[in-house]
């Protein structure tokens, strides 16, 4: 199946988590917040969330300064 990771499309198997398509796109997680479909995902629930054809996750990496 197909899924956008910040406007790249990507494709990763049947009922993959969020967190096995995070490791196949090879995405460090430290440091970002993600939503898939406009919704914030907790990153205890990386392992959990699974994915579906079609979806749209948005990685926004957060940083300090001023």
């Amino acid at each position: 199946m197909n899924i956008e990771i910040n406007g790249e499309i990507m494709s990763i198997a049947e009922n993959a988590s969020l967190s096995e398509a995070l490791d196949q796109a090879g995405i460090n997680t430290t440091g970002v917040a993600i939503a898939v479909n406009e919704n914030v995902v907790r990153k205890t629930d990386y392992g959990s969330h699974s994915l579906n054809d079609g979806d749209k996750v948005l990685i926004i990496k957060v940083f300090y300064g001023g």
